[in-house]
């Protein structure tokens, strides 16, 4: 949001322009967000067999 400050005073519709780039980026956060897998890894279920050899 103060990034679309800055530009603000630079150009007509420079303001207007951040917004639509800020929104932009969000709706993709969000687009990422919602394709993240939504389960959690299960654990292995190898035997614990103490701790390794040692040559």
């Amino acid at each position: 949001m103060a990034g679309t400050i800055l530009v603000s005073g630079l150009s007509t519709g420079a303001y207007a322009t951040a917004m639509v780039a800020l929104a932009v980026v969000g709706v993709g956060g969000l687009a990422a967000a919602a394709l993240l897998p939504r389960t959690h890894p299960t654990a292995t279920t190898t035997p614990d067999t103490g701790p390794p050899d040692r040559p």
